[in-house]
């Protein structure tokens, strides 16, 4: 079995629902060199709270380490960040290719930019069980 590349961090679970807690991770030096730091959920003290699957069945107030595999991370970063825009252009090209006027192209290029996150939202369920981090253990 091939050896996966895993970033852990340990944080206090705040709710829990159907499989799923909100973890709030306190940030440490590693936060700096993140892409992603700017999305992360911030509360009044400054902590970030992640949603993730719980297959330890944490409780509110458990000391949990969660893990997420590098692999699926840069996966999710491509989709988030990467598959909206090729759906602009392919949306462009379509509009150029079947009105042959700018205008619809950009429309349509807009049409498909949104339409990724329509997308997101209607295999919501799939992709919260394949890029999700997940609970590995309870500390505490």
């Amino acid at each position: 079995m091939e050896h996966q590349r895993v970033r852990e961090e340990i944080g206090v679970v705040t709710k829990t629902w159907k499989g799923f807690a909100l973890v709030e991770i306190v940030p440490e030096g590693s936060c700096e060199g993140c892409a992603a730091r700017e999305i992360c959920r911030l509360g009044m003290s400054g902590k970030r709270e992640i949603e993730v699957k719980n297959p330890e069945n944490a409780k509110r107030g458990d000391r949990v380490r969660i893990a997420i595999e590098y692999k699926r991370s840069l996966l999710a970063s491509f989709l988030l960040y990467i598959l909206p825009i090729v759906f602009f252009f392919i949306g462009v090209g379509i509009g150029e290719w079947v009105w042959r006027k700018e205008s619809a192209s950009i429309v349509c290029g807009f049409v498909g930019f949104f339409t990724t996150f329509v997308l997101f939202k209607v295999f919501d369920q799939r992709i919260k069980e394949r890029f999700l981090p997940f609970i590995k253990e309870i500390i505490e």
